[in-house]
């Protein structure tokens, strides 16, 4: 869609915020019943986007009418990044602009974001390598193996070696093929 905005409304500012996918798969396992998590049928589908959400990313990256942050960037530096969005929209900086809210409210951490040492629960804590305790090292290398240019550029560090992941793309690539001149044969 960034396209089709700057073509038709000349004026647009986009802010596409991305977010490492190995850390939103995580998230969405995790609303998963463990038998009802399948990586062909409910994992693949979800990879094919983040990735495509990262080469929008790295293709708008110097268009004027985007802006492109790092949800690992916005948590950890808060103040820095929304003083580039607010000078990006044209819009003052106000101490205000770095405390989320929800509809107005200041808005309180899901339960996985809570920092549980803090007694009132209102601070907002995000281990951002969280992904490694929910996903296992197959997971984590086909996520890679699917995207590993797209998490190169975006200054995302693989967890797997270089040199397992070509061995995992064909792996992937051969159950594709497999399973589609099943389908085709039934």
């Amino acid at each position: 869609m960034i396209g089709y905005y700057i073509e038709y409304i000349p004026e647009v500012k986009i802010i596409h915020i991305i977010r490492d996918p190995r850390a939103v798969i995580a998230s969405f396992k995790a609303t998963l019943p463990k038998m009802l998590f399948h990586p062909f049928f409910r994992i693949l589908p979800q990879i094919k986007l983040l990735k495509h959400s990262l080469t929008c990313a790295d293709r708008y990256r110097d268009d004027p009418c985007v802006m492109v942050v790092r949800y690992e960037d916005l948590v950890t530096q808060p103040k820095s990044i929304m003083r580039k969005v607010a000078e990006f929209i044209d819009v003052p900086f106000e101490e205000n602009l770095i405390q989320p809210t929800f509809l107005g409210e200041p808005w309180k951490a899901n339960s996985s974001n809570l920092d549980v040492n803090d007694g009132e629960h209102d601070k907002i804590f995000v281990n951002l390598d969280k992904y490694r305790k929910k996903l296992n090292k197959k997971e984590i290398s086909l996520i890679e193996s699917m995207c590993q240019s797209e998490l190169e550029k975006q200054s995302y560090i693989l967890d797997t070696p270089k040199s397992n992941l070509g061995e995992r793309r064909n792996k992937i690539a051969y159950i594709f093929l497999s399973s589609e001149c099943q389908d085709l044969s039934v």
